[in-house]
This record gives structure tokens, C-alpha cells and sequence, in this order.
């Protein structure tokens, strides 16, 4: 499991995680909101290299559009 935090000590930014959880989801990848404004990610245990390349391009899409 991986934790991406999109706020900082001083600012909690759900606003922020929530924008990425729904355009990640709609390009077909699924996350889970975690606390204030974290975003889990939790592949399978099984992956390949393939699936990993995609969760990582719809990640860097998301990224960018932010």
C-alpha cells in the first residue's frame, strides 16, 4: 500500500484528493481516500509490469491535470 498525501502539515487539501480519486476512477484506476487528504493506492499482489506501466500513466495524466 502507498500513500499519497496531497496536503501538508499547515493545509489539509481534501478538496484536492478528491479531484484525483474521481479522474483517477474515471480513466479506470481505483484509489481510496485516506484521512484528511490522502489517496491510497493498494495494487494486487500479483502485477505485472504491464499493469503497473498503466496505473502509472493514468496517475501521471491525473497529476497533470490538477
Amino acid at each position: 500500500m502507498i500513500g499519497l498525501d496531497f496536503g501538508s502539515a499547515e493545509e489539509e487539501r481534501p478538496d484536492l484528493r478528491d479531484k484525483a480519486q474521481r479522474l483517477a476512477f474515471e480513466k479506470g484506476l481505483l484509489t481510496l481516500a485516506a484521512g484528511p487528504s490522502a489517496l491510497r493506492l493498494a495494487p494486487p499482489l500479483v502485477l505485472s509490469r504491464e499493469e503497473a506501466a498503466m496505473g502509472l500513466e493514468i496517475l501521471e495524466e491525473v497529476f497533470r491535470s490538477l
